[in-house]
């Protein structure tokens, strides 16, 4: 899995480093920095030992008790993240590795903890000033390195090593020269911004599908568009209520966000291991306390009991499934053609991926619940209640157009 650092310099995590010569070197070992790291991790820790020994997962027995559990489950899920990134660190600084490996025509710099590591790779055409740093600067954020090899990178001040002597710096120097320097960059060096012409043709592909706009009667469209008329027919035909109508676009929400977790993957790849979670915990958070609002004042009403027993909720779902699948099928089809097949995820970072879902579902969900106060407050609530159907359809297929172009 690739990612960007900067203009030129690529990054990789991997559980296997590249095959060469290589010269290893042990990070920063402070005491007072790994008690620091100690505390922050027994600190971040402790509420989630805190909380998970405090929540019964065997009692749940009504929507709320569900309720709770689940945005407790969530939570803990969202901060364990923190707590793993934490103890990646610490980890890191007390059994923490730096590598450097010399490969024809490409240098590797690594940091690795047990195998698996975090690799940046530098092309050799790119490579020019090799020196030993004698004495870095105190505020530098390199002192604690001591004296260590640098060299520039297309504008930038690349280090690596820690307590290198002068005969070692000279050792290094040959070693670059000779295994490094003295190469072309191989054909499959992972860099983004001068690929092979292959690489270029696929690229170049892959930007002219995603130039084309989308249109209002493509598959993707046509399929989003149908799976709305389910609920319209469910309100004609099956007498859905406003509490019904909304409990099936909060699972549509759902389906938006296990495609999305799918699009954190194709982007990400391994990060998605870390993200992932990260994103489930706080979408899940936002889904439970989403799903909370609409059986208390939609389904339950103001006042009402949330106290219903989970068979009464799994009854409201099971009769929601056929308008769920034909949700789940039409976000489908759309991930399918236009995620992947007009190749969206190139140029998409992780980062702002996690957020996409809620533009959408923020709008949607606006433009629902105005809908929902109104069929509350009419007396005669079937023409509001498509028209509140047809609103959403109308935001849903502009945010989608929206979105794919």
């Amino acid at each position: 899995m690739a990612l960007k650092l900067n203009k030129s310099i690529i990054g990789e995590f991997s559980f296997r480093p590249q095959r060469g010569d290589s010269k290893t070197y042990r990070l920063f070992r402070s005491w007072i920095v790994t008690i620091v790291l100690a505390v922050f991790l027994v600190a971040f820790s402790a509420p989630l030992i805190l909380i998970g020994s405090h929540t019964d997962f065997s009692e749940i027995d009504d929507l709320f008790a569900l309720v709770m559990v689940l945005f407790k489950a969530f939570w803990m899920l969202g901060w364990s993240v923190g707590v793993l990134f934490t103890a990646v660190i610490f980890l890191g600084f007390v059994f923490g590795r730096e590598r450097v490996i010399f490969t024809p025509g490409r240098l590797m710099v690594r940091l690795e903890l047990i195998g698996m590591g975090f690799s940046r790779f530098f092309n050799s055409d790119r490579i020019a000033n090799i020196a030993l740093l004698e004495k870095p600067l105190e505020r530098s954020g390199l002192s604690w390195r001591g004296p260590h090899m640098t060299f520039d990178y297309d504008g930038e001040l690349i280090s690596f090593g820690t307590d290198i002597s002068t005969a070692d710096a000279v050792s290094l120097t040959t070693t670059l020269e000779q295994v490094v320097l003295s190469h072309e960059p191989p054909d499959d060096s992972p860099t983004v911004f001068t690929p092979p012409d292959r690489k270029q043709a696929e690229v170049a592909k892959s930007l002219d599908e995603k130039a084309r706009p989308e249109q209002i009667n493509s598959l993707s469209s046509i399929a989003l568009v149908t799976a709305n008329l389910v609920p319209i027919v469910g309100v004609l035909f099956f007498d859905w209520n406003v509490g019904e109508v909304m409990l099936l676009y909060w699972a549509e929400s759902a389906v938006i966000g296990v495609f999305n977790v799918a699009k954190i993957w194709v982007i990400g790849r391994w990060v998605t291991l870390l993200m992932g979670p990260f994103f489930i915990g706080h979408f899940g958070g936002f889904m439970v306390g989403h799903l909370l609002f609409i059986y208390g004042f939609m389904i339950a009403g103001p006042g009402g009991d949330l106290d219903m027993s989970l068979t009464e909720v799994m009854k409201d779902f099971v009769a929601l499934a056929p308008a769920l699948l034909a949700f789940f099928v039409s976000h489908g089809i759309s991930f399918y053609q236009n995620f992947l097949g007009r190749k969206e995820y190139i140029g998409r970072e992780v980062s702002n991926q996690m957020s996409e879902p809620y533009k959408r579902i923020i709008i949607m969900h606006v433009t629902l619940i105005f809908g929902a106060f109104l069929v509350l407050l009419l007396e005669s609530a079937l023409p509001v209640l498509i028209l509140m159907i047809a609103l959403k359809v109308g935001a849903d297929l502009r945010a989608h157009v929206g979105e794919h172009n």
